[in-house]
């Protein structure tokens, strides 16, 4: 899927590319790098670690989904909460 994409978008239309594709694997393309995946000459090697970033991707939103919906807003909570902290005081 992503070659087609690559082939027929090229690295001047990501946008247009990862509209594309089914949001897993446009999510990540473009964590990859859109061009870097279209400008690599070993796309074997590309191919592989695309492969092992998908799969490692699915599987944290399978263990994400176990999660329940209270645990994970709390968690969003607390991370908003932490980082506008952060923002506020500076680096330490």
């Amino acid at each position: 899927m992503v070659n087609k994409a690559i082939s027929h978008f090229g690295y001047t239309r990501p946008r247009e590319a990862f509209e594309s594709l089914p949001e897993p694997v446009a999510r990540c393309a473009e964590r990859m790098g859109w061009r870097d995946l279209c400008l690599s000459e070993e796309q074997d090697v590309i191919r592989g670690q695309f492969r092992k970033a998908y799969e490692t991707q699915m599987n944290r939103e399978r263990q994400d989904a176990l999660v329940p919906v209270s645990v994970r807003e709390n968690i969003a909570r607390l991370t908003g909460t932490m980082e506008a902290r952060t923002l506020k005081e500076g680096p330490a």
